[in-house]
């Protein structure tokens, strides 16, 4: 219950007070396994990379993220220019620098 009301708070924040930028970049970074959180340790090693495999559509991810799908398209599309993702396939998304994209979730 404890983990749900966690998860519940930290949604509301990511609507409440983040930009459009932060909360796309927050959104890819749930799935990376045990970064992206206060806790994070940073890179294990000299890799700091990731693939990650989208499982909602950009319209799904707008409704989510309460933004509309031109805003995350946008989003991506100045994360893809600046260097920060890869985009690999419609639901793949390469991420070389994982701290890159972190430091953009507003929680650094």
């Amino acid at each position: 219950m404890l983990t749900k009301m966690e998860s519940l708070h930290d949604h509301a924040m990511l609507l409440g007070r983040k930009s459009a930028m932060e909360r796309v970049a927050s959104y890819l970074m749930r799935f990376v396994p045990g970064r992206g959180s206060a806790e994070c340790a940073g890179p294990v090693g000299d890799v700091d990379e990731g693939m990650i495999e989208l499982s909602m559509t950009r319209q799904e991810i707008a409704d989510f993220l309460g933004l509309t799908i031109e805003t995350v398209s946008r989003a991506l599309s100045e994360l893809k220019r600046r260097g920060l993702i890869r985009i690999e396939k419609q639901d793949r998304i390469m991420v070389p620098r994982i701290c890159n994209l972190c430091r953009l979730t507003g929680m650094h």
